[in-house]
């Protein structure tokens, strides 16, 4: 898929986001809320036990959101 002239490729940014400690699994789409402005957007599921685990997960690998034109992440 192109977004903004880049190749991405959402594959590649769905296993990025599952070799997290904490996430049982992952998907990337595209949205596009309005004609020409497309978006990744992931989506990510937890592992049933996370419990408190989750405020002192480290992060995803160094430069893995870098890598992505304009990343942002919500929380």
């Amino acid at each position: 898929m192109k977004i903004r002239g880049f190749r991405i490729e959402l594959g590649e940014i769905e296993t990025v986001l599952a070799q997290h400690e904490l996430v049982q699994g992952a998907v990337v789409v595209i949205r596009e809320e309005s004609p020409g402005d497309k978006r990744l957007v992931g989506y990510v599921t937890l592992h049933q036990d996370v419990g408190d685990r989750a405020s002192r997960a480290p992060a995803l690998p160094a430069g893995a959101a870098a890598r992505v034109y304009g990343a942002r992440a919500l929380l």
